[in-house]
């Protein structure tokens, strides 16, 4: 029986949000300054204010911030508040367009197929954060989101909570210094994103790497196909909370071979819960259907034996009614041995795999 168990006792992950996860720290200073910046001596003021939490030694917030330039021209720390909040509906804005660290969503992804707990965990005021996070589809990935609460603490306490909530070690990634003050402080391990000291790494690809380095991480060509999207022929065909559906990569003998993959990192039906099991009989059903209407083949062969990979994947492959006998049924694992090998011979043109995979995307996308 194959496990992923190891990931459970042994860490759970713990995310950054601000430049870890998006590229959002230069965005975030752009609006600060566009804000100070309509009051007189705006800017000069900000020069004495600490504005960077990741490099202040001392906490720093939004709220803070602008409680401080209050201070500075004279207000109370309720009209700082009212600019704090200001300044929150802009970032929010913002933030929705800002790009990702590259492979962001991709390790999200990942973490997810292994059923890896995975927090975000920012200084980024709870509510701001949720709706960040939810505004990119990444909540459905993802354990829970531990922002700044209005009763105070930081990411050092979220650190102990995940630790308290798991009963496992953390792993956190983030690229401040008040990041690894807070992993030091709560006894969590470390990986810094683009520091020049300590276990680093560039991007939240770097992260998967590293991940799959320590073995904290498996290393599963299916996870890191299913997580980039990265298929032939346009992407996905179709895919649903539990399987992703794609045509098989050139070059293909018979257009039409797809191959079904599980979302989660499971060898077999046997690991399957009972949502995911229930879900595959109908699954198979309804591509048969549309493929047999595709492709007008005589029935679908469907082979799951995972042998070259401990993720499950089944082959749903049209049996069409010109096939050579020499290679009906698990002959035609050799067909595909020989287009591989000598494709202009023994592959169909990609024009055609395009083809099928296009009316097929038609097919299915209301399933």
């Amino acid at each position: 029986l194959y496990s992923i168990a190891w990931t459970f006792l042994m860490t759970v992950i713990s995310l950054d949000f601000d430049d870890t996860l998006v590229e959002s720290e230069t965005i975030k200073r752009r609006i600060l300054v566009e804000i100070v910046s309509e009051y007189e001596n705006g800017l000069q003021l900000l020069e004495g204010i600490k504005t960077d939490a990741r490099e202040a030694g001392v906490k720093v917030t939004r709220y803070t911030i602008f409680r401080d330039f209050a201070f500075a021209l004279g207000h109370n720390e309720e009209w700082g508040r009212v600019r704090a909040d200001d300044y929150s509906k802009r970032i929010e804005t913002a933030l929705a367009c800002a790009d990702e660290i590259p492979g962001a969503t991709t390790l999200l992804r990942r973490l997810r197929a292994v059923e890896m707990p995975c927090y975000i965990n920012s200084a980024t005021p709870q509510g701001a954060l949720e709706k960040a996070v939810h505004a990119r589809g990444w909540a459905e990935l993802v354990t829970g989101i531990l922002g700044a609460p209005e009763t105070g603490g930081d990411k050092a306490d979220n650190l102990r909570l995940i630790a308290q909530m798991s009963g496992s070690s953390v792993l956190h990634v983030g690229d401040g210094n008040n990041d690894e003050s807070a992993a030091a402080r709560s006894g969590a391990s470390f990986i810094g994103v683009r520091r020049d000291h300590g276990v680093s790494v560039q991007d939240m690809f770097g992260t998967i790497s590293y991940l799959e380095d320590k073995g904290i991480l498996p290393k599963c060509r299916i996870c890191e196909k299913n997580a980039s999207r990265s298929m032939s022929f346009g992407g996905p065909i179709w895919a649903s909370e539990h399987f992703i559906l794609c045509h098989a990569s050139p070059p293909c003998p018979i257009a039409g071979w797809l191959v079904l993959h599980t979302l989660r990192h499971l060898p077999s039906p046997a690991e399957f819960n009972d949502a995911q099991a229930n879900a595959l009989g109908s699954t198979i059903r309804k591509i048969q259907q549309s493929l047999l209407a595709a492709t007008n083949a005589h029935r679908i062969y469907c082979c799951a034996m995972a042998e070259t990979s401990p993720h499950f994947h089944m082959h749903l492959i049209p049996r069409l009614p010109d096939l050579d006998p020499t290679f009906a049924g698990f002959n035609l694992f050799s067909l595909q041995a020989k287009a591989k090998l000598d494709p202009d011979r023994f592959a169909v043109p990609e024009s055609e795999c395009n083809r099928i995979a296009s009316i097929l995307r038609n097919h299915l996308q209301d399933f």
